[in-house]
């Protein structure tokens, strides 16, 4: 089975991982395509295939799959990791902006409720992952499978007060689990971190985050101690196990 892996930063841990399992999954011929950030959403159609004029990312495609600049369609199978569309990212819009009941006293500005939903819905929505998904079938109709951004660990309520707030991240979660209905479920099959890589519902355990790599060349780079977002080569792993679990043919 060929197998297409797509994603921003996070993508890294997945790479990784590749490197310890692959060899479980001889029959799976997997090709990693990656760009940090939000760079993906730069990808373009053209003659039934993903390619980009940006060479910065046209660089970055190029040595994360070993030599390819473009995605084409004779891949069996799309993994797509990242690229926006999570509960984090929901949450951090409270960093500058929050409702009344909410707010604590700090530099936040005040917005109504609808604002916030609308600002939700947008940050899913127009999220690159959701771009790429109606770019891959613009282009085949193999399945896709997507793996979100996974949850940042306990650690990140040390670092902003807005995690602490139990209210809206029950609200987040709600929206974020009706996102997943709504904007991705009747386009692929969505796979989510694995149980025990969780420290609760909201949160990824301290050590799954210990020595996480920068997507960069040469894959040596690692994230400061007080990132808490990105993933190591075992919680890579252990979401690529998840994911080929429900691969089919």
């Amino acid at each position: 089975m060929k197998v297409a892996v797509i994603g921003n930063s996070h993508l890294a841990a997945f790479k990784l991982g590749w490197g310890l399992i692959s060899e479980e999954y001889p029959t799976i011929e997997a090709t990693f395509f990656g760009s940090p950030a939000n760079t993906l959403h730069r990808l373009e159609v053209e003659d039934d295939r993903l390619t980009t004029r940006d060479q910065k990312l046209n660089k970055s495609l190029i040595w994360t799959s070993g030599g390819l600049d473009s995605i084409g369609p004779d891949y069996d199978r799309y993994v797509l990791v990242g690229m926006g569309f999570s509960f984090p990212h929901l949450m951090a819009i409270l960093r500058h902006h929050r409702p009344v009941q909410y707010y604590r006293g700090g530099d936040e500005a005040l917005i109504s409720d609808a604002c916030l939903d609308e600002a939700m819905e947008q940050t899913l929505s127009d999220s690159t992952a959701v771009r790429t998904i109606d770019k891959i079938r613009r282009i085949t109709d193999a399945p896709i499978t997507y793996f979100p951004n996974p949850f940042q660990t306990t650690e990140c309520q040390t670092k902003e007060d807005f995690w602490g707030l139990e209210d809206a991240r029950d609200r987040m979660m709600t929206f974020y689990r009706a996102g997943i209905a709504r904007l991705l479920d009747p386009f692929c099959s969505v796979v989510e971190q694995p149980e025990h890589t969780l420290a609760s519902p909201f949160f990824t355990q301290p050590e799954f985050a210990r020595d996480a790599v920068k997507l960069k060349r040469g894959m040596k780079a690692m994230y400061e101690e007080n990132d808490y977002a990105h993933m190591n080569d075992v919680f890579g792993a252990h979401a690529l196990r998840k994911v080929i679990g429900g691969l089919t043919p």
